[in-house]
Order: structure tokens, then C-alpha cells, then sequence
């Protein structure tokens, strides 16, 4: 949705790596490495870590291999060419922004079917037909609104979290957790990704905590807070 765009620029922005944070990532790894290898596990990095590893990996600095138990072998070159370093962050950066405006164009276009645009990005030729409502583009559909008399109606967006992305796993745990209580009804009247991201920044650890987090109110605590704060000190765990 457009509303998602300055959402996405701030991750973008967060997620740039330089030239000095290649070397800093690539001095540790000689730090622990053996004869010029290095293993590490993939599962307990973050998302920075992994696009650093990724962009030493494309300068030629490391070289990375499978190793037991889902490791990786990290062998250290020994050849660190700051251009190329500083060429490799460039490009990633690059990516990200191309990416940024593909999204951009998407959420923008009101006059292509998106479906079409999503099956033309998949190289998907094939046209068949919905078999339900095909997209808004195609079946604009307003949902009625009801205003009181002698009343206007002021627009609010949704809450957007501002602050830095959440651990992935832990957020699925989540939103498995939120699938289990609506017990067949939609998600989101459990609980909006909004509030569960929210949930993993804070950390609240117990009733009161839990109610300050926006978007949640007394119904929620009632129903669901002793089971969301249990979850949350398994996974802080």
C-alpha cells in the first residue's frame, strides 16, 4: 500500500552498509578463524550481519561454503580491495532502491490490473480468468461509510511502528500463536502485525506494561494477556 512506502525508505536506509563495516565484520571473522576459515551460523545472525557477509562475499573478500550442522565456512581471502568493497555496497544499496521503486510503481498505478502486473514480474503469461474479485483496479469497491447528522467524519491512518525491524522467527512465533486464538475467524481481530511487532520492541512483562503498547486495550489483556506475555518470556528466553 502507498501508506507502507516511507515505512520501507527508513529500512532501506538502516540496512546501508559501508566500506568500514566490511572491514570491522571481516577483522572479527579473522579473529575466530582457523587457518583462514571461519564458521559461523547463519541462523543466529541478523539481517545486517548476513548483508555484510553477502557484500564481502561479492568484493571478492571472503569466500563462503556449506558446512556440518547448517553452518558456513567463511574462508578469508586475505585480499581486501577497499574499491571494490565500497563498489559491492554500492550496488546492494542500488538493489534495494530499484526494488523500492518497482513497489512504488505498484502501489501507485491505479489504472494497470495488479494481478496482471504480478503475473508479468513472475514472467507468468498465462491470463485465467478470477474466479473471484480480481483486484481494485479492476472491481473498485468502496465500503460504505455512516456518518452521524450535522457530523464530519475526520480520516486516520493506521499506526505504522517506527522502530527498528523485528527478529523474524520470533515474529512468526507470533503470529502462529495469534492464528491458534482466532479459531478460524480473520488474524487481524486478535491481534494487527502492527501490535505483535510492537509486542517483540517492548517487551512488556506484565498487565500494565502490556495495556501501554499501542492499540491494545483492556479486552485484550482480559482475553489474551497472560498467554501473549508467557509466549513473549519464552521467546526472550
Amino acid at each position: 500500500m502507498r501508506g507502507d512506502l516511507g515505512r520501507l525508505i527508513q529500512f532501506i536506509k538502516r540496512s546501508q552498509i559501508d566500506g568500514a563495516e566490511v572491514r570491522r565484520a571481516v577483522a572479527g571473522l579473522g579473529a575466530i578463524a582457523e587457518d583462514s576459515i571461519a564458521e559461523i551460523d547463519p541462523r543466529r545472525q541478523d539481517d545486517r550481519e548476513r548483508i555484510t557477509l553477502a557484500i564481502a562475499e561479492r568484493a571478492g573478500v571472503v569466500s563462503l561454503a556449506p558446512a556440518a550442522g547448517g553452518r558456513v565456512a567463511v574462508r578469508l581471502t586475505g585480499h581486501f580491495d577497499g574499491g571494490a568493497v565500497d563498489e559491492a555496497c554500492r550496488q546492494a544499496t542500488d538493489r534495494r532502491w530499484r526494488a523500492y521503486q518497482a513497489l512504488k510503481a505498484f502501489a501507485e498505478d491505479g489504472a494497470t490490473c495488479r494481478r496482471r502486473q504480478l503475473l508479468a514480474h513472475f514472467g507468468d503469461p498465462e491470463e485465467p480468468a478470477p474466479q473471484v474479485r480480481c483486484c481494485d483496479v479492476c472491481d473498485p469497491q468502496e465500503l460504505p461509510t455512516v456518518e452521524p447528522i450535522g457530523t464530519r467524519r475526520r480520516k486516520t491512518a493506521a499506526p505504522v511502528p517506527d522502530g527498528p525491524p523485528v527478529d523474524d522467527t520470533q515474529l512468526a512465533e507470533l503470529k502462529r500463536w495469534r492464528l491458534e486464538r482466532a479459531d478460524g475467524k480473520p488474524a487481524y481481530t486478535v491481534a494487527t502485525n502492527a501490535m505483535l511487532e510492537e509486542f517483540l520492541r517492548h517487551r512488556p512483562a506484565d498487565p500494565d506494561e502490556l495495556l501501554a503498547i499501542r492499540g491494545v486495550g483492556p479486552a485484550f489483556v482480559t482475553r489474551h494477556g497472560d498467554d501473549v506475555l508467557a509466549l513473549l518470556a519464552d521467546l526472550a528466553a
